[in-house]
């Protein structure tokens, strides 16, 4: 498939859709379009959460809650409408509540957080989508190789500071808490 899409006959003829298309065919047939997301106008299907990537979630939801204060809304696995897009990542925090969204889905998240299992690739090209909705901090967890690469400045379609952080270090979050990946990747 993704041969399919990078075949210049193909790429003249390809339909992005946007994310209010996207929310009219996901109405006409929930059920097929449940596992899926959208990115940069193409429908793609949402990966399956293995034993570890559950674990890792759990985890960083507890240390969440417990770490923000009720100024911030912990939304997990939950859209993010955005220009071209509409992701779903694992972790997205924003200051509010639900009641601030009563009938949308926010366009914007102080942070966002993907756990890459077997999804980084896919991971590291929402951080184009993240960082042209102005998100300032994204964090990629790969718990396989018990690091993070936390962006952070966005400026167009892309961050401009990178670091990875490695089991054994702190992440500290201009949200005003730190995050110890040796807690985060304990086996």
């Amino acid at each position: 498939m993704a041969e399919l899409l990078e075949m210049e006959a193909l790429s003249r003829i390809i339909q992005p859709i946007s994310p209010a298309e996207y929310h009219a065919v996901c109405e006409m047939s929930r059920e097929a379009y449940a596992k899926t997301e959208l990115l940069e106008g193409i429908i793609i299907k949402k990966m399956t959460k293995s034993p570890l990537h559950s674990r890792i979630f759990s985890r960083l939801c507890r240390f969440l809650y417990t770490a923000l204060d009720a100024s911030y809304w912990i939304r997990p696995e939950l859209p993010l409408s955005l220009e071209d897009s509409e992701p779903e990542p694992d972790i997205s925090l924003l200051r509010g509540s639900e009641e601030d969204y009563p009938d949308r889905h926010p366009d914007y998240a102080d942070l966002v957080i993907e756990i890459a299992v077997t999804s980084l690739e896919v991971d590291r090209i929402k951080a184009r989508a993240y960082a042209r909705a102005g998100i300032p901090e994204y964090w990629i967890v790969i718990p396989e190789r018990k690091i993070i690469e936390a962006y952070s400045e966005p400026q167009g379609d892309a961050y401009r500071r990178e670091r990875i952080l490695e089991s054994g270090m702190d992440l500290e979050s201009p949200l005003g808490f730190v995050l110890r990946l040796e807690d985060l990747f304990r086996a």
